[in-house]
């Protein structure tokens, strides 16, 4: 008998709503493994503040010890701003089977990784690589453990085959509609901004854009599917504005 494929997570006392609709949307049978960092501290968990930088090479030691204790099991690691819509299990599997590791793309089909998402073999080859990242200066990289994982496979230093995961892992930044069978949803491209005086970090952005991809997803797949895509962020405009207003008003010495 197989075993189940080992899902990796880790969340902060930032992003628990995030943490919980994620794991409310998982679809496969898999053996979940959630780890609680704590309070990421400086910087809320925005992108590129110095405690998402922390938690990115703590994410990154996740992997190299839990690759260590599983060796031949199939892992997955999942950042928690991710929604699934489908069984992927399957996709998966057909991705690994001639691959040591995968990873969603950060622009698909472009072979350019998201380390948000990713599934692997576990064995010398893949724990290497996350400890050659490891070594790496990731705190002051542009886009830290991605890419520390993108150096390394670009050396090629321990002869690991790896490739991307089909379009149906879908990302914000693919910078396409959503497929309409997509499986995933992965609510990147959310960097920390200031709307008219007021900073909506990532985590306001991230919920935002998780309720909105799933709210469209619900709608009959007709073919006005990119005319729906257009108006989901026409109605996006609009809340954000409503939001930032709100915002503004609760501010100290604001009208």
């Amino acid at each position: 008998m197989s075993q189940k494929t080992k899902l990796f997570a880790c969340f902060t006392a930032e992003n628990v709503r995030q943490k919980d609709n994620f794991l409310a949307s998982i679809r496969d049978a898999w053996e979940i493994n959630v780890f609680d960092c704590g309070t990421v501290g400086e910087g809320g968990g925005d992108f590129g503040t110095p405690g998402f930088a922390r938690l990115t090479r703590r994410k990154l030691e996740l992997l190299r010890d839990k690759i260590a204790e599983n060796a031949g099991r199939t892992l997955i690691w999942s950042d928690v701003d991710i929604q699934f819509f489908a069984p992927c299990n399957s996709l998966i599997e057909a991705a690994l089977a001639t691959n040591h590791i995968v990873f969603q793309s950060e622009r698909w089909p472009e072979k350019r990784i998201n380390a948000g998402f990713m599934a692997m073999r576990a064995g010398d080859r893949v724990r290497h690589l996350f400890t050659a990242a490891l070594r790496l200066d990731i705190e002051h990289l542009p886009y830290f453990d991605q890419s520390a994982i993108e150096i390394v496979l670009t050396l090629q230093e321990h002869c690991l085959r790896w490739d991307i995961l089909p379009r149906q892992f879908w990302a914000k930044s693919h910078m396409v509609p959503p497929p309409a069978d997509m499986v995933l949803h992965h609510a990147n491209g959310t960097e920390a901004r200031v709307v008219d005086g007021v900073i909506l970090s990532s985590n306001d952005q991230k919920l935002m854009q998780l309720d909105e991809v799933r709210t469209f997803m619900r709608q009959p797949l007709l073919a006005g599917h990119a005319r729906r895509w257009i108006q989901m962020f026409r109605q996006r405009c609009s809340a954000l504005r409503r939001r930032v207003l709100q915002k503004i008003s609760r501010t100290p010495g604001t009208r």
